[in-house]
């Protein structure tokens, strides 16, 4: 009898170390936090190229190559190009308001601006140069102007000509980037758009309450060219309604002489 209950003692043992290992991979399985499909799955946690600079997606999604990626983020270089004139005339222009302004806030303003889009054109620099794209950052011609322009311009003057602009700039720069956060075609552009907006938000906002001390208006930034405009206009016109000259009897009698 002593047999018989020790070889069933041992038939359970046996049976309890199968079933442990079982038991132990069943809760791995389901045990909260873990990854079901085991160590070596990497699907979830593949990251975007937006927030690591190496994207491994393109924005259908899909595994990207850094050739996919160039090509992508090559169809946004107008939007960069953009982007990155804006930043230099910003910085260059708030370097001009620290010493031709009169108004403390304006100088204060324009201090502002050089260091906030110092650093948002490094942003730019940065995503292209580590996704092997060159980008020859400069003026826009139309950016160029508007730095010509207010450097013959100071104190009062000044003052009210810069705030103008940098109320009708960041009102443009706004409404670009919010743009652009939805539309443009490679992550990290969309990324870096979505970023910069709360800062170029402040801007307006601040542009408009130094802007207001000043008597500045985004209107005035281009009242001078669209009145010279007028005033070609109606010169041009009264020179082409000429009014015929009036013939009395006399001078057709002498032109009949």
């Amino acid at each position: 009898m002593s047999r018989g209950l020790n070889a069933m003692v041992a038939g359970a043992m046996a049976m309890a170390f199968a079933v442990a290992p079982f038991g132990v991979l069943h809760s791995q399985v389901t045990a909260p936090g873990t990854n079901p499909r085991g160590a070596g799955d990497t699907t979830s946690t593949t990251t975007s190229g937006a927030t690591t600079g190496t994207s491994t997606t393109t924005s259908t999604g899909q595994v990207a190559t850094p050739e996919m990626v160039r090509t992508e983020m090559n169809t946004d270089l107008p939007f960069i190009r953009e982007a990155a004139s804006a930043n230099l005339m910003e910085v260059q222009l708030g370097q001009l308001a620290q010493s031709k302004a009169s108004n403390k806030a304006v100088k204060d303003f324009g201090k502002r601006m050089t260091t906030d889009h110092t650093r948002l054109e490094q942003q730019v620099s940065s995503m292209v140069s580590r996704n092997g794209i060159t980008l020859d950052a400069q003026l826009s011609s139309d950016h160029q102007n508007q730095v010509n322009r207010l450097q013959n311009l100071s104190g009062s003057e000044f003052d009210q000509a810069y705030m103008s602009l940098m109320i009708q700039d960041h009102q443009t720069d706004v409404a670009k980037f919010e743009q652009e956060s939805q539309s443009a075609n490679s992550p990290q552009v969309r990324q870096l758009a979505s970023q910069s907006l709360p800062i170029l938000r402040q801007h307006l906002a601040l542009a408009t309450q130094v802007g207001q001390q000043v008597n500045a208006t985004p209107s005035s930034v281009t009242a001078t060219n669209a009145a010279k405009k007028d005033r070609d206009v109606l010169v041009t016109a009264s020179s082409s309604a000429r009014t015929p000259p009036i013939t009395t009897s006399r001078s057709r009698s002498a032109a009949s002489r």
